[in-house]
């Protein structure tokens, strides 16, 4: 199952720019169904659980942080991130089955997720404002 945040405007399902705080949640089942359901979490780690309880696999985001994304790891579900904004979730799902979402790791979440310290899963910090090299 896929997920992706998601607000209706006139009648419209949208993606929404923010995870832990959405409206809603679109749920897409493997025959294309849309289940719209209103966000009943403040927090994105919160939401991050519910979405593993619910069986989602991938879940497309325009912004998230760290914490959100690790619980989501955690449980298996594969994050992928899209650069538009308030597109129709038809067109975001789309664009996740034609490959043109990039998948968040690991080694790029410091790319993609809002900065800052977070934990690891093998349990050491990093701060993403420091410098490398």
């Amino acid at each position: 199952m896929i997920a992706i945040p998601a607000r209706i405007r006139n009648d419209e399902v949208l993606l929404t720019t923010i995870f832990g705080r959405s409206e809603h949640i679109a749920l897409i089942d493997d025959l294309g169904h849309i289940e719209v359901t209103k966000n009943a979490f403040t927090g994105g780690v919160d939401l991050a659980n519910w979405l593993v309880d619910q069986g989602v696999t991938q879940l497309v985001i325009r912004n998230m942080g760290a914490n959100p994304y690790l619980a989501l790891r955690k449980g298996g579900v594969k994050v992928y991130v899209t650069a538009k904004n308030r597109a129709p979730i038809a067109e975001i799902v789309s664009d996740l089955e034609n490959g043109e979402l990039t998948e968040i790791t690991p080694d790029n979440m410091g790319d993609y997720l809002k900065a800052g310290q977070h934990r690891h899963e093998h349990d050491h910090e990093h701060n993403h404002d420091q410098g490398h090299g």
